[in-house]
């Protein structure tokens, strides 16, 4: 029995690592090549979802009626998605590492202060693709940055002793994460009792009943109502702009700024202007309610700040002020899920010091000494790499604070786009600059790689998806799956990271001209902060960074306590920690609107017509994912017919949040 269990496992990794390799091949070239609508860059990828669902409804249930022996169970469907999910997080990280390095190196070399500043720091030169050269020739970055030179090949040799250098960085914070979810899942699923919308959605994709050949949500009739809906709407709305206007469309966006005057003229600009997203609908129906009203409600009390702090407070230095309240609540929360949490990271403490009694105890102490070796190896990294112990100790406290509390909204928000906005460079500011070093700020800073571009599809979040998606998996599955989780990562990098210099080198930019270089222009090189300390002070300080952060912290405390003493208080700290994010200016209309149906259906149908209605919004979940990736694969079709891609335009129904 147990060999038939490893063999339908591997089974179901070798389909997992081809339709990961789909991914990494797919992704980079439509991010960035086409500059196309992002469709494997989250937590409900639309390429990932849609192999899911051709696997499912097609593939599947014709092994099941022809070859039922080959037919793959619940298991192997959960490794396959969760493999998926972990591709998309592989292709994640490195769609930036590679021209970071590159651009440093190219920054450096054309600025006397930068050039001056790498070579006091004195990094091993591991750490650059190529050695600094003031007024001088780096052709492997710039061509990197820009096209390959004629009759040139991809320099791929010296990439080879970057990947080494930085390699064990993202191996040793993968680690973490991956340890990290093991530790917290059981807490946050069996005690906590969260009810992790995103795996909600991910099971019902792939939940069969006993003998039946497609999942049950695919024999709703609401459903497909629902999915069909939305895919007529982005199919006017698709046909409309690739005919002219020659087609009827339908408007999911507004603009109200001729609505606000006067003192009302302050409130944030996303307040005037918004858009409907089917797809965060959806999401929101299977939110808790003071987590929706939270999310909205922040976003209307923050304008009202605003626009009071503008009229009454002149100069107003409020907007500053919102980084420093998200920084301080996302502290305040960590330390109060380490102290919900404390049982349970005392019992994974236990069985790394004694032998393991049962499976759990196994999987406890796993999952700790994953955890511990991430956390040494990246401390170690950094020590290496020339920082000091202190400061590499504050990354990887860094690194974890962000990760848990990213994992943690995820888990109680299902939010499928989401970037940590808890980063070092913030942290950092609040230290005398004269406390630092040149080292200091660049290695500790380098950690907003993993931090904040890699954390769109962190390694928590879809490790923590992965172990949960089969209801079925105990201690002993979990082991196995985080043992593939890494496995897939590290394949992933290497083949992602490939794929991104040969693109690169060959196209000085994305094929409509709109951007270049290829991977975009908002790259952080951490020159700003290196040009800051050669200074001697940071950015003109207009505000008290240090209050505000304080401020954060306690008002997210009393929050968090006030969610933890009774269940019916409205308010949870979620709406501080992403206030004004990039995520929340785009999508609170449809959360407030997805909150307002949610509540209507609870307070005149109650919980049976709530129940009876989440094919619904199942539905415009799938339906969402399916327009996305129909447009994604059109204005690729018509570039590859030999049109103009500047001409033919995209349409992003999924925002690039």
């Amino acid at each position: 029995m147990k060999e038939q269990s490893n063999l339908a496992t591997a089974i179901a990794v070798i389909i997992g690592l081809i339709c990961a390799t789909s991914i990494w091949l797919i992704q980079p070239v439509n991010n960035f090549l086409y500059n196309n609508s992002r469709i494997a860059d989250h937590y409900l990828p639309e390429l990932g979802v849609t192999l899911v669902i051709i696997i499912t409804l097609i593939i599947n249930p014709f092994l099941k009626w022809k070859l039922p022996k080959l037919s793959l169970n619940i298991s192997q469907l959960s490794i396959i998605f969760g493999i998926i999910l972990v591709a998309c997080t592989s292709a994640s990280y490195m769609s930036s590492l590679p021209h970071t390095i590159a651009k440093i190196t190219e920054e450096a070399s054309r600025n006397k202060t930068l050039a001056k500043i790498h070579e006091s720091m004195d990094l091993p030169e591991a750490l650059y693709v190529e050695p600094i050269k003031l007024d001088g020739e780096t052709p492997i970055s710039s061509q990197l940055l820009d096209e390959l030179d004629e009759g040139k090949s991809i320099p791929w040799k010296a990439w080879t002793t970057p990947l080494y250098a930085w390699g064990p960085m993202l191996a040793f914070s993968l680690l973490i994460m991956i340890g990290l979810a093991m530790i917290v899942f059981p807490q946050w699923r069996d005690n906590e009792r969260l009810q992790f919308p995103l795996i909600t959605v991910h099971q019902s994709l792939v939940e069969c009943a006993p003998e039946s050949k497609f999942p049950i949500i695919f024999k709703s009739g609401l459903f497909w109502f629902s999915v069909i809906c939305v895919l007529i709407v982005y199919m006017c709305i698709g046909l409309n702009h690739h005919t002219g206007g020659n087609f009827p469309t339908f408007k999911l966006s507004w603009s109200l700024y001729d609505s606000f005057s006067g003192m009302f003229g302050s409130i944030h600009y996303y307040i005037k202007q918004g858009s409907i997203s089917f797809i965060i609908i959806g999401i929101t129906y299977f939110m808790p309610n003071r987590i929706s009203f939270s999310l909205w409600f922040c976003v209307i009390a923050y304008s009202t700040y605003r626009m009071l702090g503008f009229t009454f407070s002149s100069p107003f230095y409020g907007d500053l002020a919102v980084g420093d309240h998200r920084n301080g609540a996302t502290i305040s929360v960590a330390l109060v899920l380490l102290w919900l949490g404390r049982s349970q990271w005392l019992k994974v403490i236990q069985s790394m010091l004694k032998s393991s009694k049962d499976d759990t105890d196994r999987r406890n102490r796993f999952a700790g000494y994953v955890f511990l070796i991430g956390c040494l190896g990246l401390v170690g990294w950094q020590i290496w790499a020339g920082n000091t112990l202190g400061f590499a100790f504050l990354a990887l406290l860094i690194t974890i604070i962000s990760t848990l509390v990213l994992a943690r909204i995820v888990a109680e928000a299902g939010i499928p786009f989401l970037t940590s906005a808890f980063g070092v460079k913030e942290i950092l500011a609040m230290f005398p600059i004269s406390w630092l070093s040149a080292k200091a700020i660049y290695l500790t800073s380098f950690m907003d790689i993993i931090i904040s571009a890699g954390s769109r599809v962190s390694g928590a979040v879809t490790s923590m998806h992965v172990l949960g998606m089969n209801k079925d998996n105990g201690p002993k599955e979990q082991i196995k799956l985080a043992k593939i989780i890494f496995f897939v990562m590290i394949i992933g990098i290497v083949v992602v990271g490939i794929v991104h210099l040969s693109i690169a080198y060959h196209n000085p930019g994305s094929l409509d001209g709109k951007v270049s270089p290829i991977q975009g222009k908002s790259l952080s090189t951490f020159s700003a902060e290196l040009l800051n300390f050669d200074r001697g002070n940071w950015a003109n300080p207009v505000h008290n960074r240090i209050g505000h952060t304080i401020f954060g912290f306690i008002f997210a405390l009393f929050l968090q306590i006030a969610c933890l003493i009774s269940p019916l208080w409205p308010f949870h700290p979620i709406g501080i920690l992403l206030a004004d994010t990039s995520f929340i200016k785009i999508a609170w209309p449809s959360i407030f609107v997805g909150w307002s149906v949610r509540r209507l259906i609870l307070a005149y149908g109650g919980a049976q017509v709530y129940r009876q209605a989440k094919p619904v919004f199942l539905g415009l979940i799938v339906g969402h994912i399916l327009a996305g990736i129909i447009w994604a694969i059109v204005p690729a079709v018509l570039i590859a017919m030999g049109g103009d891609a500047a001409e033919i335009g995209k349409i992003y129904v999924t925002p690039h949040f």
